[in-house]
This record gives structure tokens, C-alpha cells and sequence, in this order.
């Protein structure tokens, strides 16, 4: 069950752990433990009633022990793809690194993982109004600091 997990949430799983700790290096290092503790319990997996909103929560948990939920985030959020290239991916880093982690974590549980606000509410122990607020608010930030970077290179 443990390989089933690896090879269907890896990536996601990176991505969403890259998004709390802006650094490869600490996501890698993460998705590493995840794993090692999610075979340690594998035998009581199939109890678990939603496998995969549990995985991401102990994605979560590594994420922010593995950076020491105080360290700042560095710019690694996005890689450069063919859609866009390097300059735009630094340019969303930024604005990602820019966002309070509160909103950054939302924005990463819901992209990511799939998770609805109700499901993030419950996972962080927030009410679903306050993270519908943060994700609305993040990316409204994201909005308006990747606008006034195009509108900049316009001018």
C-alpha cells in the first residue's frame, strides 16, 4: 500500500511540502521521513477512512518540523516549464514567498492536495470562513504582485 501511495501522490505530495518550506532541499528531505513514518504504520492504513487527506496532513506535520515553523521561506515554489520559462517562475516564487505561510499552506492544501476549505478548516483546526478568507486574500496578493510586475515591464 505504500508504494500505491508513493506513486500516486509523490509529486503533489513535493509540491505541497516544496509550498510550506521554499526549499527542495527541505521538501526532499521531508517527503523522505513522510514515507519512512507512513511505513511504519502501514498495517493500520486501511483503517483510515480518507487515506490520502491523512497523508497530506502528515506531509503537514514533516513539512513544519523539518523547516522549524519559524524559518522563512526561501524561492523554489515553481520550476521553470515550457509554458513558462525562468524568469516568470522566479517572478511567481517571489510573489508565492512573499504571502504569510497561513495563506501560502492553504493555497498549497488546496491546489495540491485537492483538499476542500472544509477539509483544510479541519485539518488546521481553523474555521473554513477564516481559510476561505486566507486562500481569497493569498490569492488576491498573488494577483496584484504578479500584475504590478507585468504592468512594470509594460511601462
Amino acid at each position: 500500500m505504500v508504494n500505491r501511495l508513493y506513486d500516486a501522490h509523490d509529486a503533489a505530495l513535493f509540491k505541497f511540502i516544496l509550498a510550506i518550506t521554499g526549499r527542495a532541499a527541505d521538501a526532499e528531505d521531508a517527503l523522505q521521513e513522510l514515507f519512512i513514518r507512513v511505513a511504519r504504520i502501514e498495517g493500520r492504513l486501511a483503517a483510515i477512512e480518507r487515506p490520502t487527506a491523512y497523508l497530506f496532513e502528515m506531509a503537514r506535520n514533516e513539512a513544519l518540523r523539518v523547516m522549524g515553523r519559524e524559518r522563512e521561506p526561501g524561492i523554489e515554489f515553481v520550476r521553470p516549464t515550457p509554458d513558462a520559462g525562468v524568469e516568470e517562475a522566479e517572478e511567481v516564487n517571489r510573489a508565492l514567498a512573499e504571502l504569510p505561510r497561513e495563506q501560502r499552506e492553504v493555497l498549497a492544501l488546496h491546489v495540491y492536495a485537492g483538499l476542500t476549505f472544509a477539509e483544510i478548516a479541519e485539518r488546521l483546526g481553523e474555521n473554513a470562513d477564516t481559510v476561505a478568507s486566507r486562500y481569497r486574500y493569498g490569492l488576491q496578493k498573488l494577483k496584484e504582485r504578479l500584475r504590478s510586475v507585468v504592468d512594470g515591464e509594460l511601462s
